[in-house]
């Protein structure tokens, strides 16, 4: 016989027990439900492994220095300028029209990757840029108009800056998501499709979510974003899309330079150190294997300078392939390449180069 004052913990023993033991088969049963009613179609995991990626087409081969009107990140290793700050070459179309998706074809890409905006009046359009100014022929009063401030009538009036496009490619418009999903499926390309961020990144959510589905693309594609909530947005609406989480080397000064690049200020906050270290953790939380698995995120695209060997083999191991972005120096691209690292990349050139090796 127990004695009476040892009944009530045992009681306690047994209900903390059984607690433990109902919550426990709960937070299971969640994390089962969610990798499993999220699990991505490892056809396109499959399709986009090991593979290189025609930035913005693929076609407007980029080979200026000059950052006057953007301060994104250089690729110091040939000092060309890996996101928008470059300039198109005079033979070459404007990034993210349909013409340097036919040129990236030319060169032997078999994916492009594009940007996706709303405009005023609800259209998706392909662009990358918050303004205007620094690809679109408008005058100084407009140039930081964003898409998002324009109707697609008033946007189709508009062309490329002389500096932005060859000769032969200055009728080029810029063109809707739909002209593009029509150019891509005709020749026969992948697609990376970034939902740029902004007040309609849920308007464009709808949109590409709902013409991959009509289109039945779900293994030629996959929706890619800054933004986690987005990607949960998307997948929320289809579970059959794949989404990718792209991640920059720093956060706080991406927000800085992304700030920058649309003419504010930065504020002093983000030169806090303590400050910076919060963003990267929480990066670094929406950028981990188990949290990816969790909210149904199938790829992962981190930029060329915060890539190393150990981080790729952590996301092989839970079966995710990586892409690196934006690679355009040769001996990289091939580093990455051998690795079986996918590689976003302007350097077509080097893909026409294998080609003939083979």
């Amino acid at each position: 016989m127990l004695p009476l004052d040892v009944l009530p913990f045992l009681g306690l023993f047994y209900f903390n027990f059984w607690t433990a033991a109902v919550i426990a088969l709960f937070v299971a049963g969640v994390i089962y439900a969610q990798t499993q009613f999220f699990k991505p179609n490892q056809r396109v995991l499959d399709r986009f492994k090991n593979t290189s990626i025609g930035h913005r087409g693929g076609g407007a081969h980029r080979v200026s220095t000059d950052t006057s009107k953007d301060t994104e990140t250089t690729n110091k290793a040939n000092d060309t300028n890996s996101h928008t700050g470059s300039t198109a070459s005079p033979t070459h179309p404007p990034e993210n029209t349909l013409s340097a998706f036919r040129e990236g074809h030319k060169m032997g890409f078999t994916s492009v990757e594009f940007d996706i905006q709303m405009t005023k009046d609800g259209v998706p359009v392909v662009f990358h840029d918050t303004y205007i100014g620094r690809t679109l022929k408008v005058d100084k009063e407009s140039e930081l108009k964003t898409i998002n401030d324009l109707t697609y009538a008033e946007l189709k009036k508009l062309r490329f800056l002389p500096e932005r496009a060859g000769e032969q490619y200055r009728d080029e418009r810029v063109p809707t998501m739909y002209e593009t999903f029509d150019e891509c499926s005709r020749l026969n390309l992948d697609m990376m499709i970034e939902l740029k961020s902004g007040p309609k990144i849920w308007d464009a959510c709808r949109a590409v979510v709902s013409e991959i589905g009509k289109r039945k693309l779900y293994d030629r594609c996959f929706i890619a974003s800054f933004n986690p909530a987005a990607l949960v947005y998307c997948r929320y609406l289809d579970k059959r899309v794949t989404t990718t989480y792209l991640v920059a080397s720093s956060a706080s000064s991406s927000i800085a330079q992304e700030l920058t690049r649309q003419g504010k200020t930065p504020p002093a906050a983000l030169r806090i150190r303590a400050l910076g270290l919060v963003l990267d953790s929480i990066l670094r939380f929406f950028a981990h294997p188990i949290t990816m698995r969790f909210l149904g995120i199938g790829i992962i695209a981190m930029q060329h300078t915060s890539i190393s060997a150990e981080i790729a083999q952590m996301f092989h191991r839970w079966n995710i392939p990586v892409l690196v972005w934006t690679v355009n120096d040769a001996l990289e691209h091939d580093h990455w390449i051998r690795s079986g690292i996918s590689c976003i990349t302007d350097f077509g050139s080097r893909i026409q180069e294998k080609e003939k090796d083979k």
